[in-house]
């Protein structure tokens, strides 16, 4: 096992960055979130490379970089405000899911946000992560705006990143991330 630095990167792709599994590596492969089953949204400035970053080390502990993190499980925790927000008798629907069943479903909560359907614009310079909407026989009775923050980083960890990229079972040593906290 390579000697891994203090400042470092937790999870790539969901795994941690020295797994080199095929479930693993086959993400690094596509490119792919796991927790949206889409393509990552953290690349380099040019988009030529991937990075699926999720979470680094932080003097307070692990640290989520990337929304996306949040959406495990089919958005458990957007799932947890709903059931807060609205009890826990209504179905929960990303907007996917509700277009096909929109005539047939009583009451239910339709979870509006980037990944599901688009983000709600207030007016133009405003809008809402998510917003979560109690629809009843098709029509919107109430209604609570999510906004879902990771904390962003300066520097970066490219080196660190490619020693995980490209590490084998004589790598000894992984680069330290150059991240800092934002």
């Amino acid at each position: 096992m390579p000697r891994r630095s203090k400042k470092d990167l937790i999870e790539i792709f969901g795994y941690s960055p020295n797994d080199t599994t095929q479930v693993c590596r086959s993400l690094w492969d596509l490119g792919a979130c796991p927790f949206l089953n889409k393509p990552c949204t953290k690349t380099n400035h040019d988009q030529s490379i991937v990075y699926g970053t999720c979470s680094v080390t932080s003097p307070f502990g692990d640290c989520i970089i990337c929304p996306n993190r949040f959406y495990e499980k089919e958005f458990r925790a957007i799932r947890a405000v709903a059931k807060d927000a609205f009890g826990k008798s209504c179905d929960f629907l990303t907007y996917e899911q509700y277009i096909p069943v929109r005539d047939r479903k009583d009451t239910c909560i339709v979870a509006l946000g980037q990944p599901s359907g688009k983000e709600v614009k207030i007016r133009r310079s405003l809008s809402m992560d998510w917003v979560l909407a109690k629809v009843q026989a098709g029509k919107l009775k109430e209604y609570v705006g999510i906004e879902v923050q990771s904390i962003d980083i300066t520097g970066n960890y490219r080196d660190c990143w490619h020693s995980y990229k490209n590490l084998t079972t004589s790598t000894k040593i992984i680069s330290s991330s150059g991240h800092g906290m934002n």
